[in-house]
């Protein structure tokens, strides 16, 4: 900042016209209004024009951004975060400029572990493949590692080295399996190698990657912190959704909502959420609705979601009409297709929902729904061969697909194979650490398991201990330590860990209730001094 007594450059004493707002959103405009009003008063504040900086960044005025960012920096001329921005702004405009500007915040020290990311893409595309691979090296081993060796792949890959860029992508790939780039040119650099299979699937890896997945960047964060527009808002309530944080996606879609009302697409997406939560499903069946008739009928993607949400509420004839209209428009439109199988699986139309399945595996086969859904149509006509196949291959293209992971398990375990069973759970916990349902489901393999190389009571009983600790009034883990405490010789617990059971699931409308029977006939074998153990 100006010290008190420095005079203001003249050309930050210069008029500071804001961009054109008639179309932007009130939020928006609100926003950028009050921030321009502060620089205004406070010419000589280096963090107001920052500030405005920021807030006309998020929103996509990038002009107005570089010379809001371009004050602050004449203002603090020794602030890395101003080059910085200004860098970041002019990356698809200016490399030259971009380049220029980050190489200054570098050297004013600016700490942003997405730099010499940066630096490395700007100067491979300038040609200075040295540069380059400078830049690249000197984030190998922080939490850009990934995107560096992605980029050092690239250098390699264009010397001819497709050996060593493949174990380059495999390592960026195995760190970041978000990293869609990597995937891309891995299915390249497979094929270049001749191994079809590998080629496809990373294909499909990628297919499965809706964005573009930027290295992490703190200082920019701090831009998208200020954004205040229904696309904001948007894209937050999106990130909350898909990892079931429902209250705070419905409370970030409402403000997208405030900041366009009238919007179809918005209110189908709110809508979309409240059906998830079974209190709010009136609301959002009516929001759907409205978003229908708002849009005319004609957004596929509202009719998608509408469909969806009548077949969740049982309104299977409604649902199958909006669908199948949905369909007609757009045949391979994807979320029809899901509802629309989902359709058949209610009515029992197994060979339908096969088909439908099908046809949407063909259209769209990074989507892992198809896979999914054709691996439960095959257990339940008993091909539990084609099951575990299409079940496989989807936990190949994404590891982390928990459910499935869990019911490939149990598939396996009932064919015998607990062995198999208990090591796609151990994957599983790995991967997914704080999952009762895996540390659950691995103990009862590991205490009954009918292959003595599998059972292991000591860990059996850790881990249901862990579960018992997290869900006390769980029928289910009482009767799964009650397991691991008999096969270790310890009656007298083991029977007062199942008669825990059997008094958990006695409850009226306890999960537990339906396996009452068979948690009883455990507890005489315990009082006979004799453990469970699976059937073979």
């Amino acid at each position: 900042m100006a010290g008190c007594g420095d005079p203001v450059p003249e050309e930050v004493r210069a008029d500071f016209p804001l961009p054109d707002l008639v179309t932007a959103e009130a939020p928006v405009r609100a926003a950028l209004e009050d921030r321009h009003a502060r620089a205004a008063q406070d010419r000589g504040n280096a963090e107001a024009w920052g500030a405005l900086a920021r807030v006309l960044h998020a929103h996509d005025f990038d002009a107005s951004a570089l010379e809001a960012s371009r004050r602050a920096e004449t203002l603090a001329p020794a602030d890395p975060e101003w080059p910085y921005l200004r860098g970041v702004l002019l990356r698809n405009v200016d490399p030259g400029a971009a380049r220029e500007s980050l190489e200054r915040a570098s050297l004013l020290g600016v700490r942003s572990p997405a730099l010499p990311i940066h630096l490395g893409e700007l100067a491979l595309e300038a040609g200075d493949e040295e540069e380059a691979r400078r830049h690249f090296e000197a984030a190998l081993g922080g939490e850009t590692e990934p995107f560096a060796q992605l980029g050092l792949a690239r250098l390699t890959l264009a010397a001819g080295e497709v050996e060593k860029a493949r174990e380059l992508l495999a390592a960026a790939a195995a760190r970041r399996p978000d990293l869609r780039e990597a995937h891309l040119l891995l299915a390249t650099v497979h094929r270049r190698l001749g191994d079809a299979e590998a080629s496809e699937l990373a294909s499909l890896r990628a297919a499965a990657i809706d964005e573009t997945t930027p290295p992490p960047d703190p200082l920019f964060q701090r831009v998208g912190e200020q954004g205040v527009s229904s696309r904001w808002h948007t894209r937050r309530g999106a990130f909350h959704a898909t990892r079931g944080q429902l209250d705070e996606a419905e409370a970030e879609y409402r403000r997208a909502l405030r900041a366009s009302p009238g919007s179809a697409t918005l209110q189908a997406q709110l809508g979309a959420v409240l059906i998830l939560r079974s209190a709010s499903f009136d609301e959002g069946l009516e929001l759907l609705r409205e978003a229908s008739r708002s849009s005319g009928g004609t957004s596929l993607e509202v009719q998608a979601k509408l469909g969806s949400a009548l077949l969740v509420g049982g309104r299977l004839v409604e649902a199958s009409a909006v669908l199948d209209s949905v369909l007609a428009e757009l045949p391979t439109h994807a979320d029809a297709l899901v509802g629309r199988a989902a359709i058949h699986r209610r009515l029992g139309e197994l060979e339908a929902e096969r088909a439908v399945l099908e046809r949407g595996l063909a259209a769209h086969p990074g989507d892992l729904r198809f896979r999914r859904g054709l691996g439960e149509v095959a257990v339940l006509r008993r091909d539990l061969a084609t099951a575990e196949v299409m079940w496989r291959r989807q936990l190949e293209v994404d590891p982390a697909a928990h459910a499935t992971r869990y019911d490939l398990a149990k598939t396996l375990a009932d064919q015998g194979r607990t062995d198999e069973a208990a090591t796609l759970l151990e994957r599983g916990l790995d991967l997914a650490p704080n999952s009762s349902r895996f540390a659950l489901y691995l103990a009862w393999m590991l205490a009954t398991s009918p292959q003595a190389s599998v059972r292991d009571p000591a860990r059996a009983e850790e881990l249901a201990l862990r579960v018992r600790g997290q869900q006390p009034q769980s029928a289910q883990a009482a009767d799964v330590l009650a397991a691991a405490l008999a096969a270790q010789g310890r009656w007298e617990e083991a029977t007062a860990s199942q008669s825990e059971a059997v008094r958990l699931a006695s409850r009226p409308g306890d999960p537990g209730a339906p396996l009452r029977a068979a948690y009883e006939q455990r507890l005489g074998l315990y009082r006979a001094g004799t453990p469970y153990v699976q059937p073979r």
